[in-house]
């Protein structure tokens, strides 16, 4: 089981961040820790961040977009909004996106990091919501990329589980960690 940081709930997480950290506490053992942003601090923080035995970080932002909101963002300019423009597929997550890009630079920085290749630090928008293959076709058409775009089939423990170990590349470094 995922440990959680903090232990003790303090306020309240939004249903979707709530699937998502469920899923995580249902992984076997416990080289997981896993950090819940709290609304306490005034730095921008994903909703989680994960560290799997200090080999690899994953910074979560979870988007609350229903599936036919991302199915929208892939027609595009065919569902012209009235008072606006259409939604486009570049768009999904485009907020948490930003939040990740920013955070993840911030923690580097402060680090001390040149190459942040040379490290396992993953971006992660999580869709609850909507499924894989949805999420998968909206990346590809809206050239996301550098970051994991995470369906309602990926929240699952054990393919959390999988997907984790896969990528990971090595020790973190331990100035990275403290950062954190």
């Amino acid at each position: 089981m995922a440990r959680l940081l903090p232990s003790t709930q303090i306020g309240t997480i939004s249903s979707e961040t709530g699937k998502v950290l469920h899923a995580l506490r249902r992984i076997p053992g416990d080289e997981f820790l896993v950090w819940i942003s709290m609304p306490i601090s005034e730095t921008v923080r994903p909703e989680l961040m994960l560290l799997h035995e200090r080999r690899s970080c994953w910074l979560v932002s979870i988007s609350d977009a229903a599936e036919s909101q991302v199915e929208r963002a892939m027609q595009g300019a065919l569902f012209a909004v009235e008072d606006g423009p259409a939604f486009q597929a570049a768009d999904l997550g485009l907020a948490e996106r930003r939040l990740l890009d920013e955070f993840h630079s911030l923690v580097l920085t402060e680090a001390g990091v040149a190459d942040p290749a040379a490290v396992a630090v993953h971006k992660v928008v999580a869709f609850p919501k909507v499924g894989q293959a949805v999420l998968d076709q909206v990346a590809r058409l809206g050239g996301i990329s550098g970051f994991a775009l995470w369906g309602k089939e990926m929240l699952r423990s054990d393919v959390l589980a999988r997907e984790i170990a896969a990528a990971e590349t090595g020790p973190l470094p331990r100035q990275l960690v403290h950062c954190l």
